[in-house]
């Protein structure tokens, strides 16, 4: 036993210092704090919203989009209209592009600032009738170019994996949340299913594409 239990703690040790290399923010490095909403801010999105494999919705979201935030709460418009959109997609990303203090707080947590290059996390979502566990985490900085500009912005991947019966479900996001603009400049997912004997029926079976047009305060 003498001869495992080293070798043991040497991987304890390692296991130990990665987790803390990714909760601790490094020393002097560059950090984004939660943004503050309190002036009156507007985003516009353009959504491409796509099914694949034989897989229909009714509810698909397409188009341009924008976002509204009064007092700290987003509300979401079709551009030269007044009247609220009721967004019924699910997954639902428009609800998450402008990361006000109610959407860090939800129990998806695709937001936990202060953000640094290194940070993850995990939270959960309701899939399948169950709450499922997914996991976040800062890949690094990157200049991103949209129609609204180029915007320097943390890479954000974000990943849930199902598993029902014979099927599995796996969901990759990438996102982009720019300081400057204190919202996702860009956003795209994956969702792809596949079953134990490799049947070809399956494979992606639903994507999002999001980029920023323009904001303002």
């Amino acid at each position: 036993m003498k001869h495992f239990a080293a070798p043991l703690v040497v991987l304890l040790f390692f296991a130990l210092s990665s987790c803390v290399q990714t909760t601790v923010p490094p020393s002097g490095g560059e950090q984004a704090q939660a943004p503050s909403y309190s002036e009156a801010s507007s985003w516009k999105y353009r959504v491409v919203h796509r099914t694949y494999s034989g897989v229909w919705k009714s509810n698909l979201v397409n188009g341009e989009f924008e976002i509204a935030v009064r007092n700290g709460e987003p509300k979401i418009f079709q551009p030269n209209s007044t009247k609220v959109v009721e967004i019924t997609a699910d997954p639902n990303p428009l609800a998450i592009l402008v990361p006000t203090e109610a959407v860090a707080r939800a129990q998806p947590q695709y937001f936990n600032f202060p953000l640094w290059v290194g940070k993850d996390w995990r939270g959960s979502e309701f899939w399948d009738h169950k709450w499922r566990g997914t996991r976040s985490w800062v890949t690094g900085m990157e200049s991103v170019v949209t129609p609204a500009g180029t915007f320097s912005a943390y890479r954000i991947e974000r990943d849930i994996r199902i598993f029902v019966g014979i099927r599995n479900f796996y969901r990759s996001e990438v996102y982009f949340y720019s300081p400057q603009t204190r919202s996702i400049v860009k956003y795209d997912s994956s969702e792809e299913m596949k079953d134990l004997v490799g049947d070809q029926r399956y494979g992606v079976q639903e994507t999002f594409a999001i980029e920023l047009l323009d904001f303002k305060k």
